[in-house]
């Protein structure tokens, strides 16, 4: 094993430091340091790496943004051990909103995000070039108005967690769309659905969809890339 010279750790603010450290062990870090003088400061640590925390008696959360960026093997597998571990100290599922919380990942996506009752935000991402591409794809080269829409809705959903944006930026591209084909109307309407049902509003682009002449091959290319389970089955 090469020996790093250089490394560095990120330092997160936490108006609790106990809270805080239980929190990411119910997550798998293992608290490896721990200190109440002169000052509170602890460390948890998984995979080799390692997240700081001092308490800061004026922080407030929500006020300032904290955050780290963690590179796994498999965000997926990561997010579902997370959510496992968080029922079975908790008996109920985690929260997508407040403090703390987890957001949704949805099959396909590259990243998902973890924030602690401090507040600070732990993205979570997949290794390697996957990650990056799928936030790319929006400043591709010959993108249709719609496919752009489409491909930012995206970046925005899932990089930038602002469904708000997302639902927005796609209302403007299907309101938009001049000759885009079925396959491309449909993948904007069953993103901007999905949208609509996580804000509890009026779903109106699941019908749409059904009403395009998609063909067979089109339909499963869609179930592919978009992870969709029975919808075109009915």
């Amino acid at each position: 094993m090469v020996q790093k010279e250089w490394m560095a750790s990120p330092m997160l603010h936490c108006v609790s430091l106990d809270d805080t450290l239980a929190f990411w062990g119910i997550l798998g870090y293992k608290t490896s340091y721990y200190q109440n003088r002169p000052y509170k400061y602890g460390v948890v640590e998984r995979g080799g790496f390692a997240l700081h925390f001092f308490y800061e008696k004026a922080y407030v959360p929500g006020q300032f943004y904290s955050a780290c960026l963690v590179a796994v093997k498999d965000a997926a597998a990561t997010y579902a051990e997370f959510i496992k571990s968080i029922r079975q100290h908790t008996g109920k599922a985690p929260a997508h909103s407040g403090l703390p919380r987890i957001s949704k990942m949805k099959p396909g996506q590259t990243r998902f995000t973890v924030t602690d009752p401090s507040g600070n935000t732990v993205y979570f991402v997949n290794m390697g070039e996957e990650d990056q591409e799928a936030f790319e794809a929006a400043n591709a080269a010959g993108l249709t108005p719609l496919q752009k829409a489409t491909a930012l809705a995206i970046r925005l959903r899932d990089f930038k967690e602002d469904t708000v944006a997302a639902a927005k930026v796609l209302d403007t591209g299907l309101k938009n769309a001049n000759a885009e084909t079925a396959y491309d109307m449909a993948q904007a309407l069953w993103i901007r659905g999905e949208l609509a049902a996580a804000a509890g509003a009026e779903n109106i682009y699941y019908a749409q969809l059904k009403a395009l002449q998609l063909t067979k091959e089109e339909i499963e290319q869609l179930k592919k890339k978009l992870h969709i389970t029975h919808f075109f089955a009915d």
